[in-house]
């Protein structure tokens, strides 16, 4: 990358933001956040909430969200 100050300011970026993220995550009843040094977080909801409907939730706040559920 040409402009290495600028790659190091982006990695210092996406590491403070999924440490936030995790930590406000992990506030949750119930939710799992496993730990992780990648630029997404895995996460693990209780039954009653459903994946589904987190993953709606956290879209509509202009979150990039993957529903990895099973189909059933």
């Amino acid at each position: 990358m040409a402009d290495a100050g600028h790659a190091r300011r982006c990695v210092a970026y996406v590491q403070a933001e999924r440490t936030r993220i995790a930590t406000r995550l992990s506030l949750l009843d119930g939710v799992t956040v496993v730990p992780s040094s990648a630029n997404f977080l895995l996460i693990e909801v209780p039954r009653p909430f459903g994946a589904r409907a987190i993953t709606a939730a956290l879209r509509r706040r202009a979150m990039l969200v993957r529903d990895c559920s099973p189909v059933e």
